[in-house]
């Protein structure tokens, strides 16, 4: 399963696993937002029998009595993406809302620049912020591109963390070029990641955000448009 450019929101699976997104086998999701998702057994966000791979992903306040945000069969692998934190509001039903985003039953790669809320995913690159608290990102609503987005806030600590020259890295080419799968939907899959979900150029600023969208220069801090007046 493939999904690019996406939102997958306000989903329920009621008395089963995988509120936002299930798939039997390996799951790629790259420049999407998976959040406000309910599952009452595993995995509110994302639940995959195989690999889940991120890249530029966020996935957040979904809610599941296990793994409230993802569940991994095999392993996690990520790139610049938010995970958590998990959403703990009783809603009824029978799920018991747990603070853990992940459960994953194999190993886990980070190839860097993730913000993570806990330690239950596994990821441990140094470039990773783990454990550190809220990513401040806004609601869920319309940010502009094809849908809903979480726009980081002023002075987010997922606001360039990602050095410029490390923007474009991308292990998961072999992903997006897949022709069966994508051909005709994308016309140039590797040039995919320079740009956001809603389709704005990385970076706006001096580095990269992380997660599914990149905020704009108005949104950024002060001290930004203080040095782009000098520049000028």
């Amino acid at each position: 399963v493939i999904v690019v450019n996406s939102t997958i929101a306000r989903n329920a699976a009621v008395a089963h696993v995988a509120g936002g997104i299930w798939s039997r086998g390996n799951l790629y999701v790259a420049n999407s937002t998976v959040s406000n998702n309910y599952a009452e057994g595993q995995g509110g966000g994302i639940l995959s029998g195989g690999v889940v791979r991120l890249d530029y992903a966020t996935v957040q306040d979904n809610i599941s009595s296990v793994a409230a945000n993802i569940g991994a069969g095999e392993q996690l692998e990520s790139f610049a993406s938010i995970i958590g934190p998990a959403k703990t509001d009783p809603l009824g039903g029978q799920v018991q809302p747990t603070e853990k985003n992940c459960r994953v039953n194999g190993p886990t790669t980070s190839f860097g620049y993730n913000f993570v809320t806990d330690e239950s995913c596994g990821l441990d690159n140094p470039n990773d912020i783990v454990g550190q608290g809220d990513p401040m990102l806004g609601a869920l609503r319309d940010n502009g591109g094809f849908g809903e987005t979480r726009l980081p806030e002023p002075g987010s600590p997922v606001v360039d963390r990602i050095p410029a020259a490390d923007c474009n890295f991308g292990p998961s080419s072999e992903v997006l070029q897949s022709k069966q799968k994508l051909e005709g939907l994308i016309d140039d899959r590797l040039a995919l990641m320079t740009k956001d979900q809603r389709g704005v150029s990385r970076p706006q600023g001096p580095a990269c955000d992380v997660g599914a969208v990149e905020l704009e220069p108005t949104g950024r801090p002060d001290r930004y448009l203080l040095t782009m007046i000098i520049l000028l």
